[in-house]
């Protein structure tokens, strides 16, 4: 098993749709931001209220990458990238007759970084105006299947409980990498989560919140398997005896091995997979 270092989250390919573009399109400074209709004013396009915005300065990217960010390819990021012009702050996106405002912006020492959330249509727009690539995602890590399991049947109160979901990859099928992390920095590990019942009533859900954290890239290899696993005492008091039943749950991402999923090139490469199962186990005095 081979294992990549990397700092969450991800995306794969389509062509361009316009043949031609709108002098005017293109990435341009967000000079002001009004609640309403003004001289030399655009109005954004995608917001829940009508708002209109100044288009400052135009912005020439260095780079810019459109990739999906749902199995479904229903939603797209576009990530511009652009030299430093003093401060890195908000910027607009001009397609036609459509502008939109960006979703998130930074940079770093080297670059200014603006990102805009378009709908399948408009990213095919924007691939066309850039002369890049809009990356659809489509299906990696189909053939591993996953079960729960907990080590023991039954537990005295106060043992610690844990539940294991062994990940198998079935012969003759590519090797492909798996996330482990990015959701654990916190009182627990949240790509997990559970419904628990105690003879056949509800547990309370104990309430916890994350701060993201470092996640891995681990491989999983034909006729191999890997495990992920987790105490159950961070989301439910578990002293009481009692009959549990547990539906479980874990959300990772699938990218082929040797990829990088959050290079501009393979963004669109990944999968995001949720695992299901259910556990019982018996809690004795």
């Amino acid at each position: 098993m081979r294992r990549l270092v990397s700092l969450a989250l991800a995306l794969a390919s389509a062509s361009p749709s316009l043949a031609h573009a709108d002098p005017d399109d293109g990435v341009y400074g967000l000079a002001a931001e009004l609640p309403a209709q003004a001289p030399h004013a655009l109005r954004i396009s995608g917001e829940r209220t009508t708002t209109w915005a100044v288009p400052g300065a135009r912005i020439v990217p260095t780079t810019v990458t459109i990739a999906a960010q749902d199995n479904e390819n229903t939603r797209f990021l576009v990530d511009v990238r652009y030299p430093h012009h003093g401060d890195c702050e908000r910027a607009l996106l001009r397609l036609g007759t459509r502008t939109y405002a960006t979703t998130g912006w930074g940079g770093d020492d080297q670059s200014c970084s603006a990102n805009f959330l378009l709908d399948p249509a408009a990213a095919l727009d924007a691939a066309a105006l850039f002369r890049t690539t809009r990356q659809d995602r489509h299906a990696i890590g189909d053939h591993v299947r996953g079960i729960f399991t907990t080590p023991r049947p039954r537990y005295h109160a106060g043992e610690t409980i844990e539940v294991v979901l062994t990940m198998t990859s079935p012969a003759g099928a590519p090797t492909v990498a798996w996330q482990r992390g990015g959701q654990n920095r916190g009182p627990r590990d949240d790509q997990f989560d559970f419904e628990i019942t105690r003879d056949g009533q509800p547990v309370p859900r104990i309430e916890a919140y994350n701060f993201g954290g470092l996640s891995f890239m681990d491989e999983l290899a034909p006729s191999d398997h890997d495990e992920a696993r987790t105490p159950l005492a961070p989301w439910a008091d578990l002293s009481r005896p009692g009959h549990y039943e547990v539906r479980c749950s874990f959300s990772t991402l699938f990218a082929p091995a040797g990829n990088d999923p959050y290079a501009a090139t393979t963004r669109g490469e990944v999968w995001d997979r949720t695992f299901t199962g259910t556990v019982s186990f018996d809690v004795v005095p």
